[in-house]
């Protein structure tokens, strides 16, 4: 979203924006909707999620007008970095207590990721034992389940760990 400091279109109904200028350009690009919320206010809704850890310049041209002929002198420049992939929330959380032995556990991304990625990197273990625990992945959209195929053991301890550099879907970032 762009907010300028004076009108730069004039005030116009949606359906009659197709004429307006598009006032910032975005590299890597962005596929979109553009649309002026107002006569200074300008939005940019992505079709799709940006790419994550993904770096952005984006450019207000200069000689882009306002609605009194005002002209922008130089272009206006700024970046921004999305966040890489990150794991949000897990089930059991850590440290829990009392997790029943027929439990599966879950865990949530904040973005979608390389499926067979993550489950190559996946393992659980119980505590001391090197041996990861056998078991199948099912997905529900950025929710990896992983069911295990015995009862865990009543009173023991587990671990569940990624081995870094599991890909987001797009091959662009990955787990540190």
């Amino acid at each position: 979203r762009v907010i300028f400091n004076r009108p730069v279109v004039p005030l116009t109904g949606v359906q009659d924006q197709a004429g307006l200028p598009t006032p910032v350009e975005i590299e890597p690009q962005v596929q979109g909707k553009g649309e002026w919320i107002n006569t200074a206010t300008y939005s940019l809704t992505p079709s799709a999620p940006l790419q994550p850890g993904a770096t952005y310049r984006a450019v207000i041209p200069a000689s882009l007008a306002d609605a009194t002929g005002g002209v922008l002198k130089e272009n206006y420049v700024w970046q921004f970095t999305t966040e890489l992939p990150a794991v949000v929330s897990t089930e059991p959380f850590d440290g829990a207590v009392y997790v029943s032995p027929a439990t599966d556990v879950r865990v949530t991304f904040n973005t979608a990721m390389d499926r067979a990625e993550v489950e190559g990197r996946f393992r659980l273990a119980k505590e001391g034992q090197t041996a990861p625990l056998a078991g199948r992945f099912a997905w529900v959209e950025n929710t990896l389940f992983f069911t295990p195929t015995a009862k865990l053991e009543p009173g023991a301890a587990y671990a569940a760990q990624f081995q870094a550099g599991a890909k987001s879907v797009d091959g662009q970032a990955s787990l540190g």
